[in-house]
């Protein structure tokens, strides 16, 4: 007695997708990625399936291939930073999200998370998924000349780099999707010393000079009260590791030492360390207290008013921007797309 001929069903069981993954495949209903359909393909040429060599060669309309179609996907990659859990994990989201959007047009994503303060780490990643042959590549990364000339090597085999949320000083870097953080600076110097009740010391917490978003941002803090208000002295950038219990102690030693502090800027990660600190030792201080980024803990912060403002990325709309700038990505000269931030306090959350 002859096997029964392979359904659907069990094609889907052996690549492992689902039954009307491979429907479209074969009867070319919606678009299907090039990894997946050729899942599929092996599957069923396992079981004895055979799939017409015209729906193979064609797209996954059954049309001749175009710009678009599942012939011309594009494998992208995304390195991101694992120093800071709870924010990091937001734009894994939103980027997750922008790229199951673009999923008509785009072979493969992957999105990982590795320790950004530490440049050969950065440039290995970089320079493994350029191997992968991946087409383009967008980063959060310390600038540093081992990252610059990853981003260089990259470059010379045809695969493009953008720099996101803090740029990049590489000649070679296709483009930046992030704030205008001089200007994030400066604003957050403006609410200072508008919601400062006294003048004195301000202090400013970085987690790495070498993060231009840190460092442009700080510069901006600062030349605000150069210009504007000198009376005001700012100490630091006073380094907080970006780290939870790193900042925690930075900041009791600074409410220690400095009676006539008047205001905290955090423009890097261990914010959460930074608010406890001032719940145990500042509850009586009337310190104003800015920050980046919407995590657990500024949304409470800002609700018990132990923090005054957060500066934050349009997550959802700059996850857009990129995924359709590494979709369409395409030689010629650097770019930038500059996205405005959002201002955040306990009366607008």
């Amino acid at each position: 007695m002859s096997n029964p001929k392979p359904t659907m069903v069990d094609v889907a069981k052996a690549a492992g997708v689902g039954v009307a993954t491979v429907d479209r495949v074969i009867n070319g209903r919606a678009p299907v990625s090039r990894k997946t359909r050729e899942r599929v393909y092996l599957a069923a040429a396992d079981l004895g399936l055979v799939i017409k060599e015209s729906i193979k060669k064609n797209d996954s309309h059954g049309r001749q291939p175009s710009v678009g179609s599942a012939a011309a996907l594009k494998r992208i990659a995304i390195v991101l930073q694992s120093h800071n859990p709870p924010f990091y994990a937001s734009v894994t989201h939103a980027l997750t999200a922008a790229a199951k959007a673009h999923q008509a047009v785009a072979d493969e994503v992957a999105i990982v998370q590795i320790d950004g303060m530490r440049p050969e780490e950065v440039a290995d990643t970089l320079l493994a998924f350029g191997e992968q042959g991946v087409d383009a590549i967008a980063v959060v990364a310390a600038d540093h000349p081992i990252v610059s000339q990853a981003v260089a090597q990259l470059a010379a085999k045809g695969v493009r780099t953008y720099a996101l949320m803090s740029d990049l000083t590489a000649p070679e870097r296709a483009g930046y999707v992030g704030l205008d953080n001089r200007k994030v600076g400066r604003t957050a110097g403006w609410a200072m010393a508008h919601l400062s009740r006294r003048v004195g010391k301000v202090a400013t917490l970085m987690g790495d000079h070498r993060l231009l978003c840190q460092e442009y941002s700080e510069i901006g803090f600062r030349s605000y009260f150069r210009e504007n208000f000198v009376d005001y002295q700012i100490i630091g950038p006073v380094p907080n590791l970006e780290g939870s219990e790193s900042a925690y102690s930075v900041t009791c030693q600074l409410l220690e030492e400095h009676a006539d502090l008047v205001g905290l800027y955090i423009n890097s990660g261990g914010v959460d360390g930074v608010v406890r600190a001032l719940r145990e030792r500042a509850r009586d201080r009337q310190l104003v207290t800015i920050c980046h980024e919407v995590t657990d803990a500024t949304r409470s912060a800002l609700i018990d008013g132990v923090i005054q403002m957060v500066v934050a990325h349009p997550l959802e709309q700059m996850a857009r921007t990129l995924i359709e700038t590494l979709l369409e990505d395409s030689p010629g000269n650097a770019r930038q797309w500059v996205l405005p931030f959002s201002i955040l306090t306990a009366e607008n959350l």
